[in-house]
């Protein structure tokens, strides 16, 4: 018998080197495992998209890139039809400029490499299975107990008189089960215990129970249709006859150790999963195997397969069912050299010293991840295939069609809460002793608040600044207790028992009102108007103070302990080494200081004004959000977050003659944020690339 794993691993090296040659033997010609199509052009002779960025020459230089766990999971869910949540055990991604995905910071080692083995052999089974699991359940009879006997000393039920032990079962699919009884009996009078099987309250097999301390085994094979049914063990002869000289003729019982249950089994499923893998029967062997093989190759590795590329898999294939498998093992171990090249793993694209613009699989694989970080779909790689995606017109008509697919809310988990640093929500504990209403149903309802901000944001084609400053609130009756505010307004379609509502009387509205932004900037016993500060700067005006000056400590031990918070930061920022940058943090921390550590409102209210550096001056976090929805910092900001989420990679001088052409566009759209992500796919930085340069980094 051939051993399937010594040739996985054999053929699959062969694979994996291949995939990541720089030449092909005996040609001059760009690596195959490489090439998708598109020759590369020379920057001059190319003709250059409509996008911003026109008047740019360099895009840069992208840094090859695996996919993260999350995006693994979504290739696979596209690819085999699975949850994507099967992708979870793979390791936790780093983080790079604040995201998950940048090429300089993705490893992948020989622990991705295993757990990843483990994903797609879990997945293959669910997308190429034929028959529905076979599942055994373990009923220990004292667990059931019944209306006669009591439990037994040495383990099981005593059915000491004519009584039966029941349970009941849901077959989720109808077909063949084992009913099973451990039992045993306690012998007297003329003849042996007897235990009759009962399904639905209808008698079948009756068995004699012999005389015994060991549990037999005892089972029948019934035919169910899907539903709930009951499988019950009767004890049918109790005998007693206490005045019998004999003891152990005394008395006729019936133990039961245990019952089981196992199926379904002699049944076929109509699997659609693996109808679409596997279109055809495989009986016709590589009649069916090759071309099934082949289809699924180029959609996992988002291209038109070359013979040359296919080759390596065909051998692997017709190699294994040579060695005695079978044409559906041989198929399954090929399907998972797929899923493991790392041509489905990274990003691949054709390597060339010139500016050129990207092939079309090329474009469609960045736009896809991009967009809906999932792999291109059949529609985008059928335009792909036909040239659309390699001249500007067409391709940003591509780039609209994409953007309007419900495949992009996905950008509002991926891109959107990695810019606010959403998940870090998820781990903050809140010391119970200060707050004591904070619990996991209240944390879910802040995240979920947020969340719906995004999307009304997004979907309703309303603005950055609108985000900022003059959005509504998002509200269940949890949030509302919390906000103090009625769970009156607009139900959200899609989330049962949430409201959009107006909370601008009790100063909520906009983003940094949300709770949960004022609680992930916060201690976890008191409120942080530096980190609150910090954050705004960091993250929506790219503005991040330095790290203190070596000796200066960020506590306030060297200030008066009993004055307020706000003049002990001013003691603070007295310090000269401090002053730089708690001019510019405190004044934003000190407006949001409204409400508490895990956002609820302060009464009575402290004093939130505050004036920035420039002279501008507020009063609240009303106020302060419309300073900073019109500060030229914020489109800026988010331009550039835009891109490194977009390029997977850390910002860089060369992008400065973009991002300006970037910028200005924003804000001619009025700050509109689906009118961004269709400019940054159609930039040159986006559709453009070549090698890195020696000493570029």
């Amino acid at each position: 018998m051939i051993n399937l794993s010594t040739s996985f691993s054999f053929i699959l090296l062969s694979l994996l080197v291949g995939a990541c040659s720089t030449e092909q033997p005996g040609s001059d010609d760009p690596p195959l495992a490489l090439d998708s199509g598109a020759p590369a052009q020379d920057a001059g002779s190319q003709e250059v998209d409509a996008g911003p960025g026109e008047s740019c020459d360099d895009p840069g230089f992208v840094p090859l890139r695996r996919l993260t766990r999350r995006a693994f999971g979504h290739a696979l869910r596209d690819l085999l039809g699975v949850d994507a949540a099967l992708a979870e055990p793979m390791p936790e991604d780093d983080i790079g400029h604040g995201y998950d995905h940048l090429g300089e910071v993705l490893s992948f080692t020989a622990v991705h490499f295993a757990q990843a083995e483990q994903i797609i052999e879990s997945a293959l089974e669910q997308a190429l299975r034929r028959a529905p699991d076979v599942t055994l359940s373990n009923l220990p009879a004292e667990d059931l107990g019944g209306e006669v006997g009591g439990p037994n000393r040495n383990g099981g039920w005593n059915l000491w008189s004519n009584g039966e032990l029941v349970t009941s079962w849901n077959a989720a699919v109808g077909g063949t089960y084992i009913l099973r009884a451990y039992a045993y009996g306690q012998q007297a009078g003329d003849e042996p215990a007897r235990m009759t099987f009962r399904l639905d309250n209808v008698d079948g097999q009756t068995f004699d129970v012999a005389n015994s301390n060991t549990p037999a085994r005892f089972q029948t094979r019934v035919a169910v249709e899907p539903g709930v049914h009951s499988f019950a063990v009767a004890f049918i002869n109790d005998y007693y006859a206490p005045n019998d000289p004999d003891p152990n003729q005394r008395d006729r019982n019936l133990i039961v150790d245990r019952l089981e249950i196992e199926g379904p089994f002699d049944i076929s499923i109509n699997n659609e999963l693996r109808d679409a893998l596997i279109p055809c029967d495989l009986v016709a062997g590589a009649d069916c195997a090759l071309p099934s093989l082949r289809n699924f190759a180029a959609k996992a590795w988002r291209t038109e397969l070359a013979d040359a590329d296919f080759s390596p898999l065909q051998r692997l294939l017709e190699h294994t069912v040579d060695a005695g498998a079978s044409w559906e093992d041989a198929l399954r171990l090929a399907m998972k050299t797929v899923l493991l090249s790392p041509r489905l793993t990274y990003l691949i694209e054709t390597p060339s010293e010139q500016v050129h613009r990207l092939s079309g699989y090329e474009l469609a694989t960045r736009l896809a991840f991009f967009l809906w970080d999932a792999p291109p779909d059949a529609d985008l790689l059928s335009a792909a295939g036909r040239g659309e995606l390699d001249s500007p017109e067409p391709y940003l008509r591509i780039v609209e069609a994409a953007l309007a697919s419900p495949k992009t809310q996905q950008i509002l988990t991926s891109f959107f809460a990695q810019w606010l640093q959403l998940s870090n929500l998820d781990s903050l504990q809140p010391d119970y002793h200060f707050f004591p209403d904070f619990d996991e149903p209240l944390r879910r309802a802040m995240r979920l608040e947020t969340d719906l901000l995004l999307a009304w944001a997004f979907n309703g084609d309303h603005s950055l600044a609108q985000l900022i400053d003059g959005a509504p609130s998002f509200v269940n009756d949890r949030l509302a207790a919390h906000y103090d505010v009625p769970p009156q307004g607009t139900a959200v379609p899609g989330h049962e028992g949430w409201f959009e509502v107006d909370a601008r009387a009790a100063h909520r509205g906009g983003l940094l009102s949300n709770a949960s932004v004022l609680t992930l900037t916060s201690f976890p016993t008191r409120t942080s108007p530096v980190k609150r500060g910090k954050w705004v700067l960091e993250r929506l005006l790219c503005d991040a103070p330095p790290p203190p000056p070596p000796g200066v400590e960020g506590n306030f031990e060297d200030v008066n302990q009993g004055a307020s918070l706000r003049e002990r930061l001013a003691q603070h920022r007295a310090d000269p080494s401090c002053t730089g940058c708690h001019l510019s943090m405190d004044p934003i921390g000190l407006g949001m200081e409204g409400f508490d550590g895990i956002g609820r409102r302060i009464d009575p209210r402290p004093d939130v004004t505050g004036e920035l550096p420039d002279g501008r001056s507020f009063n609240g976090v009303l106020e302060l959000q419309t300073i900073i929805a019109n500060d030229d910092r914020l489109s800026e900001c988010f331009v550039e977050q835009m891109l490194i989420y977009a390029l997977a990679r850390a910002p860089r001088g060369l992008d400065d003659c973009h991002k300006d052409t970037l910028i200005e566009r924003f804000r001619e759209s009025q700050l509109n944020l689906r009118e961004l992500l269709k400019l940054v796919a159609s930039s040159k930085l986006f559709t453009h690339s070549r090698i890195r340069q020696e000493g570029e980094r």
